[in-house]
């Protein structure tokens, strides 16, 4: 049973692109759409240079959790929704939440944020 395979095709140029870095930008290009990628926008030799610097970082923890990151975040928003991320509703903080909540109602960081709200709002009354 074949569960994923979108997910191949991206694991696959990755692997290929660190084995045999691209010596251009071209080569790059061309290897990005050989492999199904749109490339309808303009790539330069510092998206090249940014490509090679990520495909070092790659086999490193920064590199996997970035990865990890990346592709959690994805699945998480997909699934639930995007505004299942966002920033805390306090003013004064400037803390981002991911809402893992059951609910999907999740408007502040932490519940420390939501009850000095809560309390301002209350004496605001």
């Amino acid at each position: 049973m074949h569960l994923n395979p979108y997910g191949e095709y991206a694991v696959t140029l990755a692997a290929d692109l660190a084995n045999h870095p691209p010596d251009s930008t071209g080569e790059l290009v061309d290897r990005c759409v050989d492999a199904g990628i749109v490339v309808d926008f303009p790539v330069t030799d510092d998206d090249l240079a940014d490509v090679l610097a990520m495909l070092d970082r790659w086999s490193s923890i920064a590199g996997v959790l970035e990865a990890l990151f990346s592709v959690g975040t994805a699945l998480h928003l997909v699934g639930r929704g995007m505004h299942r991320l966002g920033r805390c509703a306090l003013d004064e903080c400037t803390a981002i939440y991911a809402d893992t909540s059951r609910n999907g109602r999740q408007r502040y960081c932490s519940p420390k944020c939501a009850n000095r709200d809560a309390v301002r709002r209350h004496r605001a009354r």
